[in-house]
C-alpha cells in the first residue's frame, strides 16, 4: 500500500521523535492537537508536525495512523478513531504502538475492525529516535509487512509474524525486565537507607554487581518522572503474563511501587541533582 501521509496519536517526545523521522524521509505528518496540552503543541511544532485539529480530520487526511499514548489512553483512542473511520468513510491503516497487553490490543483491533479498518499490533523498543538513537517498531498482524513501507534510518520495522498480540507481549516483556526490575531495585535500595546500611550494600554491589548496579543508576532518574504512567503499564504487563498461566502477583506490586514514587516525588519537586543522579534519588524516596 501506499503511505503518503501519517497521523500521530500523540506527538509526546516518542511520538514527535517518530514524526519527525517520517518528515525527514518525505512523508506528510500531521496529529490532532484539539484539547492536547501546550508540550505536546510545543514539540509537534519543534518537529514540524501539522496540527489538523479533530480526530475526524486525522482519520480524513492519513494513509496511517500511529498510536503512541499512556497505556491508559490506548483503549480509549482506538475507540476514538472508530467512530472517526464511521464518521468520515476513510479506512486508514491504524497501528497501535501503546504499551498494553495482548489483550487489550486485540480489543482495540476489535473496535477498529468493526468500524471496516485495518489494524496492526506495534510496539516501539528504544529512546526516542533522532542522532545516533535508533527506535525499533515491531508490528504483527494480517500484512505487517506494509508497513515496511516508512522505515527510516531511525526507526527500523521488524515484522513478528500475522497475529495481533505478538508486539504486544514482546513489549510486555521487554518493559517488565527494564521499569519492573528497575523498580523493585529501588525498592531495595530505599530499604538499605531506611535500615542504615546503604553504604555497606553499596560497597558489596559495587564488588559483586557492578554492572547491574551501575544499570540501574543510570536508568533510575529517566524512569522516574514516567512513574505514574509506569502504574497502568505493569497492571498490563500483570494482566499479559495472567493470561499467559502466570501469577499476576509480582507486576501488581510493581504497579504499586510505582504509584509510590510518583507520589513522593509529586510531594515535592525533584531538584537538578535528583534528576541526574540514581543515588541522589534514592535518598530522596529514603526519605520519604
Amino acid at each position: 500500500m501506499g503511505i503518503g501521509s501519517i497521523g500521530i496519536l500523540s506527538p509526546g517526545e516518542m511520538g514527535a521523535a517518530v514524526g519527525r523521522s517520517f518528515r525527514s524521509h518525505g512523508h506528510t505528518v500531521v496529529a490532532a492537537l484539539n484539547g492536547r496540552s501546550e508540550r505536546t503543541r510545543a514539540l509537534a511544532a519543534e518537529c514540524g508536525i501539522a496540527n489538523v485539529g479533530s480526530i475526524d480530520q486525522l482519520v480524513r487526511q492519513c494513509d496511517l495512523i500511529l498510536s503512541i499514548l499512556a497505556p491508559a489512553a490506548a483503549t480509549v483512542a482506538a475507540q476514538q478513531v472508530a467512530g472517526a473511520m464511521q464518521a468520515t468513510a476513510a479506512r486508514p491503516l491504524y497501528v497501535d504502538c501503546n504499551s498494553i497487553a495482548p489483550q487489550s490490543a486485540r480489543k482495540a483491533a476489535d473496535f477498529i475492525a468493526a468500524a471496516g479498518g485495518r489494524f496492526l499490533d506495534g510496539a516501539l523498543i528504544g529512546a526516542p529516535p533522532g542522532g545516533a538513537q535508533v527506535v525499533h517498531l515491531y508490528v504483527s498482524g494480517a500484512g505487517a509487512e506494509d508497513l515496511g513501507a516508512v522505515e527510516t534510518d531511525h526507526v527500523q520495522v521488524r515484522v513478528l509474524g500475522a497475529e495481533v498480540g505478538e508486539a504486544s507481549a514482546l513489549r510486555m516483556c521487554y518493559s517488565a525486565f527494564g521499569e519492573g526490575l528497575v523498580a523493585l531495585a529501588a525498592q531495595l535500595l530505599v530499604a538499605a537507607e531506611r535500615f542504615g546500611v546503604a553504604p555497606s550494600l553499596r560497597s558489596e554491589l559495587l564488588e559483586n554487581r557492578g554492572t547491574a548496579y551501575e544499570w540501574l543508576l543510570r536508568d533510575l532518574p529517566a524512569v522516574a518522572p514516567r512513574a505514574q504512567r509506569s502504574v497502568r503499564e505493569m497492571e498490563e504487563i500483570a494482566l499479559a503474563f495472567e493470561a499467559a498461566g502466570l501469577t499476576p502477583k509480582p507486576f501488581q506490586g510493581v504497579a504499586e511501587l510505582y504509584r509510590w514514587i510518583a507520589d513522593a516525588l509529586a510531594a515535592k519537586p525533584v531538584s537538578a541533582a535528583e534528576a541526574r543522579s540514581g543515588r541522589e534519588l534514592i535518598r530522596r524516596l529514603g526519605q520519604s
